[in-house]
Parts: C-alpha cells; structure tokens; sequence
C-alpha cells in the first residue's frame, strides 16, 4: 500500500445511498430499502450544530465565553438521474401528498462511507428541481433537497446492504423526450428546469432518544410553489402573446425509453410570468420563458405526472387545454 497513513482513506465511488419510505415518522420500516445512484459529488445531507451565542458580557472576556451545542440542523441535496425503476419513488417524494393535511411522505435515507455508516430518519422533501438540457450530455437531472430528523451513526451498514441489480443502467435521457405547448409539437426546445418548492412546517427542538442533540419532533408539508422555465429558438409569438395578453397556456414533456419505460409531465395551467431573450448578431435567437404552474379551478393539481416501466403504454391522458384567459 502506498502509503502509511491510518484510518481508512478511500474513494468517493465506495460510498452509496439507499432510501426507504417511512410508515411512521423517524422510523426505519426495516426492509424494502431501494439504492440510489447519485451523481459527482451529489449527496450532501449532512448535520450541522450550530452553537447558541449570546449576545452577553458573561465574564467579561473579549472573546465568547457562552458557547452552547444544543441542536441539530440536519439539511442538504441528493443528485440523480431518471432511472427508470426509481424514479416515480423520487418524484413522489416532493411531490405526491395524500391524506387529509394533503402532506408528504417521509423517508430514512441510509448513507454508506468506508469510514463509517450514517443514517437519516424523518426525511421529507423540502424541494424538487429537475433540469434536463439537451446540449452535452444530454442529461435530465433530479436534484432533491433534504430536511431530515436527525443524523446518526449506523455501525451495521455494510456495502453489501446496496443492491443496484434491478437498476436498469441508462437512465431516462434528454434524447428520449418529446415536448408539446398547447398540445403542439416544439422540437426546438433546447432546455427546462421545473421546480417544486414546498412549505415545510418542523416542530421545536426536542430531546431524542439515543442523540446528545435535540432534533424536530415533526416535518409538516404545507403549500407549495411549482415553476417552469424553458429555452427554446424563438421562432413564433406565442409566449410572448401569453404575456401580453395574461393568458394561460399548457405543457407537456413526454419521455420513452428504449426499454420501452414511460415518464410523462403534464403543466395544463401555466401562468407566464415573462419571456427573456438571446439574440446575439452571430447566433440563434433565443427565449427564455418562465411560467407559474397553478391549480386548475376546482382544485385540480398544478401538475400531473406518470411514470410506467416498460412494456407500457401512455400513463396519462393527452392535454386537451387549450390557451385560456386569465
């Protein structure tokens, strides 16, 4: 070994994530635990202590004397990509409320390092982000961002507890995607970013067993706000007639999978909000819409999604709103 240093050094590839959804709040169901690739340096959930300092002159020193370690603050990002058999789990996580506070579903996120396993009860979903760009790698991103329970130490958490076997290893790609606005083919859209930001309600700070720290008792989802925003070569008036006008329009991304997996997103009400636009001398104008995406008028959700692994056929039903007033 080419070097004499202790502990265990290693690489970032040796680590692994694997996620489970919770039937009860900080609690590890104990089995059905599904492992989640992530990207680059791509999970960065992680506990932070932030040490209460007041604001006193205790012993008068010119340097704090209060200094005290009381709670945990447990928060951070996941990146992955639309592997087909994981990602409806995914897309439930921030998106997918049910019963009667409409909220979202908690999960415990086990995390693997060489050095030492962790895991995270109570985690729920502050907010979603996908990306997908058809320039480079052509891409579609999935971009969670965490508020857990607590952090703590899992000394039982080997590699062999994470199984990638039933992953199929091309994730969903930009290629696969067919995108329509107001139910009309635009094969020219370059790129989108949707968004899903949710309200999250956490209870004050309180003893937890086992932990030095105290944790939040409870993670209660509230509202949400859902964004799209587009690129695409600016070729008609249609955006920018929505603008003007205050209309709202509708969209659809629709990907296929050479495994024959189905991945649909339907915005049928969205509000634009403006449209910005590229148009340098030597290149291909460009424009850049943002949208809010709204309920519809007897509550229907803001957005609509399927996902079926293959053979299958469409999850959803073809828009049929057209552009409407405001």
């Amino acid at each position: 070994m080419p070097h004499e240093l202790t502990g265990t050094p290693h690489h970032g590839r040796q680590r692994h994530v694997r996620m489970v959804a919770e039937g009860t709040y900080g609690t590890d169901p104990g089995s059905g635990h599904v492992a989640v690739p992530f990207i680059g340096d791509g999970f960065k959930l992680q506990v932070a202590s932030e040490p209460y300092d007041p604001d006193s002159n205790f012993g008068g020193a010119v340097d704090p004397t209060i200094n005290v370690s009381h709670k945990q603050d447990v928060a951070g990002q996941m990146t992955t990509l639309l592997w087909p058999e994981i990602t409806q789990m995914l897309l439930d996580a921030a998106l997918a409320r049910t019963g009667a506070l409409e909220d979202l579903t908690s999960y415990w996120i086990d995390y693997y390092t060489p050095v030492e396993g962790r895991s995270f009860p109570g985690c729920v979903a502050q907010s979603l982000e996908i990306n997908a760009s058809g320039e480079g790698d052509g891409e579609v991103q999935l971009v969670l961002d965490w508020l857990a329970r607590a952090e703590q130490a899992n000394v039982g958490l080997t590699v062999n507890d994470f199984d990638y076997t039933g992953l199929t290893q091309r994730p969903f790609m930009y290629g696969d995607m067919t995108m329509r606005i107001d139910d009309v083919a635009y094969p020219d859209v370059l790129s989108w970013r949707f968004r899903c930001q949710n309200t999250i309600k956490a209870g004050p700070y309180q003893p937890l067993a086992g932990q030095t720290l105290r944790a939040i008792p409870f993670a209660i989802a509230g509202g949400r706000q859902l964004t799209l925003e587009l690129t695409s070569l600016h070729r008609n008036s249609v955006v920018r007639e929505a603008v003007r006008g205050a209309t709202r329009i509708s969209a659809e991304a629709r990907l296929v999978h050479p495994g024959g997996h189905n991945l649909q997103f339907q915005w049928p009400r969205l509000v634009p909000i403006r449209s910005d636009e590229n148009s340098p001398p030597k290149e291909v104008a460009e424009q850049n819409p943002s949208f809010n995406c709204i309920a519809g008028p007897s509550g229907e959700s803001a957005i609509s999604y399927g996902m079926d692994l293959g053979p299958a056929t469409t999850t959803l039903a073809g828009l049929t709103t057209t552009t409407e007033g405001a």
